[in-house]
Formats: structure tokens, sequence, C-alpha cells
């Protein structure tokens, strides 16, 4: 579920969005982790940039 203008969750996954207007993007790593006391699939990712491979630790 994501909840716009307050915090985008991907039920435990990496979230990423493109802007337009900025012509960037946009990756949410934590992936829930600021809630893991609340969501069992909470973790937090990395992202290797020259290929985008997410890793989750």
């Amino acid at each position: 579920m994501i909840v716009i203008e307050r915090f985008a969750y991907n039920d435990g996954n990496v979230f990423r969005f493109y802007d337009k207007k900025k012509d960037c993007i946009f990756y949410d790593i934590d992936c829930g982790c600021v809630f893991r006391n609340r969501q069992l699939n909470a973790k937090l990712a990395c992202i290797r940039l020259e290929d985008e491979k997410i890793f989750y630790i």
C-alpha cells in the first residue's frame, strides 16, 4: 500500500518513482524498516547504481 504525500511503502520492497517535472528517479530504500516492530516483511535495501541491482539487508 502506498500513501501519497506521507510515505511510500511497497510491502517491504524498494519503492521507485520517476518525477517528470524534475526529470529524476526517486528511490525509497527504507522498505518499511522504520516500522519493523509492526511489519513482518520490513527490511532495508541498498542499490548498486551502475546496474540498479537491489540488495536487502
